[in-house]
């Protein structure tokens, strides 16, 4: 029977919220930029945007009344021409057939028949894989359905598109301060019914352009997930010694956050002694096994059959041992026996004292298998 080190049960079911903290190096707030007054959307829309008149059906009518916010204002009309001025035809095309699938998800259109809306999102992001000229027009798209959207539901659906398209894809330079301003003014106010989820969205900027993105789109189970307000899942790891360790696993976790809260729970606060240790993806059994580097998410190696486990074990061993935290103990114990026993334990040449612990080693196995009084040696 497997042992757990600890019955904390993890939630699966938490809603889209903040972190606890940030990733490794959180971003400083763009407010503090003396150039934030500059990065509004509506100034994007003004440079990069098509003609405002022709794009709004302003040409030949009385324009008063109208403003540039519009251009950056949920509509419920669906657009023909791509929002960006985009040359090519064939993109250009993409992008409105794209607005009108994200207004059919968000419940702005009705739904098209045999068409779900987890079929819908997949759409969104699969067309940002495939198209990555088209990721500023959609990041664009989305921020418009969810600006002055005064339907809830709609404006949830909205953002959490955002939420999966900042964690997947980065905006380009000219976009994101743009982008960072946005979520920013939503993340300070407090009274914003989406200020969680921005700050949140900050975050996938960060580890976007930090970690790359994720390598793969998510599944039609991660994707329900999401829909329901689900940001995490409950993953066992398995350290040494068949002791199982709850961890939140996000959908944008990379393998240093779940290494670091591990290290911390066996008293290793120091980066450069936690590199010592990794975490690995385990498939049926020991079948195909694979280190998880630090900056890969753990969610691109999980897949919805459960058939992959993630175990943290030692790889090096350069600093010196400590004896303070139990748990520590028990891993390194657990980590070594088996090699022991084996009899493919690697000690260093002329090394007195660890030829001396694995002597204490032996007379402990010796000790607890009830075969007698410990032998003099």
């Amino acid at each position: 029977m497997s042992k757990s080190v600890s019955s904390s049960e993890v939630s699966e079911k938490t809603t889209i919220t903040a972190p606890a903290e940030f990733s490794i190096n959180p971003p400083s707030s763009i407010h503090s930029s003396p150039e934030f007054g500059q990065y509004i959307m509506t100034e994007f829309a003004l440079k990069y945007f098509r003609e405002p008149l022709t794009m709004l059906g302003w040409k030949g009518m009385n324009a008063e009344g109208k403003n540039s916010n519009h251009l950056v204002q949920h509509t419920k009309v669906p657009i023909q021409e791509s929002l960006i001025d985009i040359v090519d035809k064939q993109l250009n095309e993409l992008a409105a057939k794209n607005f009108m699938v994200l207004m059919k998800f968000m419940g702005d259109q009705p739904p098209q028949k045999q068409q779900s809306d987890i079929d819908c999102l997949q759409s969104i992001l699969w067309l940002c894989k495939e198209k990555e000229m088209l990721h500023d027009e959609i990041c664009c798209q989305i921020i418009k359905q969810i600006t002055d959207n005064h339907r809830k539901e709609s404006c949830i659906r909205g953002w959490r598109t955002l939420y999966l398209f900042l964690g997947y894809y980065p905006c380009t330079s000219n976009l994101r301060p743009f982008v960072q301003r946005y979520l920013a003014d939503v993340g300070f106010n407090a009274k914003h019914d989406f200020q969680a989820i921005a700050k949140v969205c900050q975050d996938n900027i960060h580890r976007t352009l930090q970690f790359g993105g994720r390598r793969h789109t998510p599944s039609k189970l991660e994707l329900e997930a999401v829909m329901k307000g689900r940001n995490s899942r409950r993953i066992l790891v398995y350290l040494p010694g068949k002791l199982e360790r709850p961890s939140k696993i996000r959908p944008f976790s990379v393998g240093n956050d779940v290494l670091m809260e591990i290290c911390a729970d066996i008293g290793i606060n120091d980066s450069e002694e936690a590199k010592e240790f990794s975490l690995f993806a385990d498939k049926d059994n020991g079948e195909v096994v694979r280190p998880i580097r630090w900056n890969e998410y753990i969610f691109d190696f999980l897949l919805d059959d459960s058939s992959i486990s993630l175990h943290f074990r030692r790889i090096t061993w350069k600093e010196p041992l400590h004896f303070y935290n139990d748990l520590y103990v028990d891993v390194h114990y657990n980590q070594v026996l088996p090699i022991y026993l084996k009899g493919q334990l690697l000690l260093p040449n002329s090394v007195r004292e660890a030829e001396q612990q694995a002597a204490i080693l032996a007379a402990y196995q010796h000790k607890i298998r009830g075969a007698g009084p410990v032998p003099n040696g």
